[in-house]
């Protein structure tokens, strides 16, 4: 005899395939809403990497103290946050911020003329 319906246990893989979630969902809605969450996790962590991976070229960039290079890689860092604002993974202060920072650290390496 089983306890639960076949149907109304899922399992959930969040970040780690190794950690495994049972989500008892009762309801059809519920079983398609844990669907949709699960796509959705996807779809954000693999805008979240990219955004991060944009980032940590600029700043790697800046730390090896390459003005040009770090103009180039700051355009398409402001980019990628932008992307992760519009698509919902980031918060538009959170992302102005980062981008005021990471501007600022651009501009002290260029020196003043």
């Amino acid at each position: 005899m089983t306890l639960f319906h076949p149907e109304a246990i899922l399992k959930l893989l969040i970040h780690d395939p190794f950690l495994v979630y049972i989500v008892m969902a009762n309801t059809p809605s519920a079983i398609k809403k844990v669907r949709q969450i699960e796509r959705r996790t996807v779809v954000n962590s693999r805008n979240k990497k990219s955004m991060r991976t944009q980032v940590k070229k600029l700043r790697s960039a800046v730390d090896a103290q390459d003005p040009d290079g770090a103009r180039e890689l700051l355009a398409s860092a402001v980019s990628a946050l932008d992307r992760a604002v519009q698509k919902g993974v980031m918060k538009k202060n959170t992302a102005s911020r980062l981008k005021s920072r990471l501007s600022l650290q651009v501009n002290r390496l260029t020196p003043t003329a």
